[in-house]
């Protein structure tokens, strides 16, 4: 009987041992568990943080580029406002150009008539 009990100690001994092992392994799981939890979190925050800078960095950059369209729009409606006034300088010198023509026709034709 005494055997028998000896034998039952050191069963239970070896099963509150393995019970304790488990115990201390389910500890550090769920410690494992809880930093990566804690790492999860973290990058989603970051995550979140770079969408909010990409899309503050989008809209600065569609303005920058809002803002080139609407410089070089003003630029190329001063280009056509001068191309259009040396246009009308251009044809008021050809203007001049054919009345000194005729002129010059009518001094010949008072010329050639003496």
């Amino acid at each position: 009987e005494r055997t028998a009990t000896a034998s039952l100690v050191a069963n239970l001994a070896r099963a509150v041992g393995r019970a304790q092992a488990a115990e201390a392994e389910m500890a550090e799981l769920r410690t494992k568990v809880e930093n990566r939890q804690q790492a999860v979190e973290l990058l989603g925050t970051r995550l979140g943080e770079a969408r909010a800078e990409l899309g503050k960095e989008r809209a600065r950059k569609q303005e920058e580029i809002g803002d080139l369209m609407r410089s070089s729009e003003e630029a190329i409606g001063q280009m056509r406002d001068r191309l259009a006034e040396q246009e009308a300088e251009v044809a008021a010198v050809r203007a001049r150009a054919a009345s000194s023509a005729e002129r010059v026709l009518e001094l010949e034709g008072l010329l050639q008539a003496q």
